[in-house]
């Protein structure tokens, strides 16, 4: 099982950029870009961002130079894998490794749970906690949970997380083979730093 605070780790201990999916929206968003004014509507009517719109964002901010850097929270069902790899094939673009990460359905709807943003901004940063009526460290509103377990479109991609044809793993897998990166199971960042080292 891997938190935020391990793939930290890792990516301090490798010397790399983590970079989150949210972040990558919030800044869109804050900027009030054309990407960002589509994702703040998506959010603002509750809906999850389809895998276009997140492609077109990583196009524009992750794979734009050679820096050495972690994408975590994408892909997470073998249709993001799928519009990711086609990214990955059409601007040439090659990964190092991907790492597979397996939650039991129990821990992950206590992470989605735990997921907070900003009521006031979503340009500030959301953030993970336990914290009971969390506040912003921006501006000090109101958060508000990012996710509702009770939506029918989270609902279908959590379970497509789980689905052995169309979960996390397979689409793990497809990225590995597309991009004929190593395939590694995250188990500790000590192990992970390991691995890489020994590509």
């Amino acid at each position: 099982m891997v938190w935020s605070e391990d793939l930290g780790t890792l990516a301090s201990m490798i010397d790399a950029e983590l970079v989150y999916l949210g972040d990558l929206i919030s800044h869109e968003v804050s900027i009030e870009s054309e990407l960002g004014k589509a994702f703040k509507s998506i959010m603002e009517h509750g809906n999850l961002v389809s895998p276009e719109l997140v492609s077109s964002l990583l196009i524009k901010r992750f794979f734009n130079d050679s820096s050495n850097k972690i994408l975590a929270h994408f892909p997470r069902t073998y249709s993001h894998a799928e519009y990711l790899s086609q990214l990955l094939i059409s601007n040439n673009i090659n990964l190092d490794a991907v790492l597979a990460i397996d939650l039991d359905r129990q821990s992950l709807n206590k992470k989605l749970l735990n997921q907070f943003h900003c009521s006031n901004d979503y340009s500030h940063p959301n953030i993970e906690t336990k914290e009971v009526n969390p506040i912003c460290t921006v501006c000090n509103k109101p958060l508000f949970n990012t996710y509702d377990l009770s939506n029918p479109a989270l609902i279908n991609t959590i379970e497509s997380y789980y689905e052995k044809a169309d979960g996390n793993l397979s689409a793990a897998k497809l990225i590995s083979r597309v991009s004929r990166a190593n395939f590694i199971h995250f188990s500790t960042p000590e192990d992970v730093k390991r691995k890489l080292y020994e590509l």
